[in-house]
């Protein structure tokens, strides 16, 4: 594979018009390329023709790693070029059945954890209007709340990641992307946040109430007021659960959402 230092024109084309084709599995990836946000890319060639990609970027507490492959077959050609990187440890995302070849190609034998992915039905009955919903600002009261969320939602022991997650131009940077608290009594009890964004949807991500609400209906009135702001920028809100989380699969799908496959993160 060849480190691509400058992407622009054609090739940044190129790369766009292939991962566009899933773009539910590659938000991440295509927002990195449309912001020209690519640190470390890789791709590979044959005949001309794009037939692989490796992108790997430093999110301050990991180094995401995204893939996309033309065949299955290419899936060795991935795991080759993270067995020559001395990067150290690498959070690995993607389909889970491709995680899974990857790990196996790399001789790493455990079991793969999945995350359930979801789209907004377009056609479902318009949800009704949310109350209680209003989008974060840029100010030392909204930061204090984003921050203490964030601690809980993430439930960090290493130190140092809590600091890289809470770090002031972080969240400055989440406001500015899409952040919504959930009010009671005038005071957040909970949030949600864009995550990628491509020219047709958006990743709804980091939702989380406070103890003490649950089960009161507001992660409900949450969710709805974010499909609602997607929905009003012309965009399908996309995003995802762990397998094992019953109550907000159930949650999404009376919602409008519908399954639409399997992903996977993994340390490697």
């Amino acid at each position: 594979m060849i480190l691509i230092q400058d992407l622009k024109g054609d090739e940044k084309k190129e790369l766009l018009q292939v991962l566009y084709e899933e773009e539910i599995f590659y938000t991440v990836l295509i927002e990195h390329i449309e912001s020209n946000y690519l640190k470390r890319c890789y791709i590979q060639r044959e005949r001309g023709v794009i037939n692989s990609i490796l992108n790997i970027n430093n999110e301050g507490n990991s180094l995401f790693t995204t893939f996309w492959v033309r065949k299955r077959d290419e899936l060795q050609i991935i795991a080759n070029q993270l067995r020559s990187l001395k990067y150290g440890t690498l959070l690995l995302a993607g389909k889970k059945d491709e995680i899974r070849e990857v790990l196996s190609y790399l001789r790493i034998e455990r079991e793969i954890h999945a995350d359930l992915c979801f789209v907004y039905n377009d056609n479902s009955p318009l949800v009704p209007q949310s109350n209680g919903i209003r989008k974060a600002q840029i100010n030392e009261e909204d930061m204090y709340y984003i921050r203490k969320f964030y601690i809980d939602f993430f439930q960090l022991d290493n130190e140092e990641l809590q600091n890289e997650i809470v770090k002031k131009e972080k969240i400055e940077g989440d406001i500015k992307k899409g952040l919504y608290f959930i009010i009671e009594n005038n005071v957040p009890i909970g949030m949600g946040r864009y995550g990628s964004m491509t020219r047709n949807h958006i990743e709804l991500t980091t939702i989380y109430i406070q103890s003490e609400f649950r089960g009161q209906g507001y992660g409900r009135q949450l969710l709805i007021g974010l499909v609602q702001s997607c929905l009003e920028k012309g965009k399908t809100p996309i995003l995802q659960t762990s397998s094992e989380n019953l109550k907000a699969r159930s949650l999404y799908e009376r919602i409008g959402f519908v399954f639409c496959g399997e992903y996977s993160f993994e340390f490697i």
